[in-house]
């Protein structure tokens, strides 16, 4: 069926209809059978996404190939799971939040080691009403 045919059956937009339908691609004859009922090519459903999904693809599998050799690195894992404990991955930047040296500096030396040329660390301290700010930021001065 064509978007349209389905939108009658399911009160649902047509953007919402495409991402569901994404991973569907249509044989010949399904196109010629919604191109003999709409009279349309505009009502067969397109693959939109498909050089994106490929890029996905490709950067999965390095990524999987890189990961195969990696997983025997003890310091890899201990950054991997960090991370993934840890860790928030935003538009821009990787990010850790914790209060423990030891993890931030580990944290650190794994971004380092295998996250890049041009890192740039930012800290952010957060402080609840009533701390002594000038303390905080001397004892993380220190550490």
């Amino acid at each position: 069926m064509s978007y349209g045919e389905i939108m009658v059956h399911i009160e649902v937009q047509k953007t919402t209809l495409a991402t569901w339908c994404r991973d569907i691609a249509l044989t010949r004859e399904q196109q010629t059978s919604i191109m003999a009922r709409t009279g349309s090519r505009a009502s067969i459903p397109r693959d939109t996404n498909r050089r994106r999904r490929h890029e996905i693809d490709g950067i999965q599998r390095r990524a999987a190939e890189e990961a195969a050799d990696l997983i025997h690195d003890p310091f890899w894992v201990a950054g991997v799971v960090l991370y993934w404990a840890e860790g928030a991955k935003t538009r821009n930047h990787l990010s850790m939040a914790n209060s423990d040296p030891a993890a931030l500096r580990l944290f650190i030396a794994w971004l380092r080691r295998f996250g890049g040329p041009a890192l740039e660390f930012v800290i952010q301290l957060h402080l609840h009403e009533g701390n002594d700010e000038a303390a905080a930021r001397a004892h993380w001065q220190r550490i």
